[in-house]
């Protein structure tokens, strides 16, 4: 199943990455590359090596892409700055909607978009293996959540950023 999916990320990656453009990035639910419905009991690791292989296949255009991983949890009515460990994560999942991967110019960050929005570092060993990659527990709502005081988007968030994109 990985190795396909490895595959399907790189004829991805070739079909999509011609259509980035700002403010929006590229993006596909793994689930969705693969073709079929992800076990539950196997969304981290699928995901996490889907995220390593889109970081591979993106080395030579990561000063200007940016590749992350996103594992969407369930919404909450406040900003919840605790959130979920490791260890509990998988009570906070959102059975709906399966982890995407992203392609993002890095561009889109000399913009601001109104939101409120709480984030922290989360604990990720997963990822341990793999130097640049920084995972952030994210809580947040964009402006027409503001404006209607909808709830608050929960999610789990890797990013990778190359040696010359990162402060000491």
């Amino acid at each position: 199943m990985i190795s396909s999916l490895n595959t399907k990320i790189g004829i991805w990656i070739g079909n999509e990455l011609p259509q980035v453009k700002l403010p929006e990035p590229i993006t596909a639910h793994i689930d969705e590359l693969l073709g079929q419905e992800i076990q539950r009991q196997d969304w981290i690791v699928t995901a996490c090596s889907a995220y390593l292989e889109l970081v591979k296949l993106t080395g030579s255009i990561a000063s200007q892409y940016m590749a992350s991983l996103v594992i969407p949890l369930t919404c909450t009515e406040a900003i919840d700055i605790k959130g979920p460990t490791q260890d509990i994560l998988e009570q906070y999942l959102d059975w709906y909607e399966s982890p995407s991967l992203y392609l993002v110019d890095r561009d889109v960050f000399k913009y601001h978009e109104k939101e409120e929005k709480f984030l922290r570092p989360f604990d990720f060993d997963v990822f341990d293996i793999a130097d640049n990659i920084y995972t952030e527990y994210i809580t947040l709502r964009g402006k027409v959540g503001i404006d209607n005081n909808w709830e608050y988007t929960r999610f789990i968030q890797s990013s990778y950023f190359p040696d010359n994109h990162v402060l000491l």
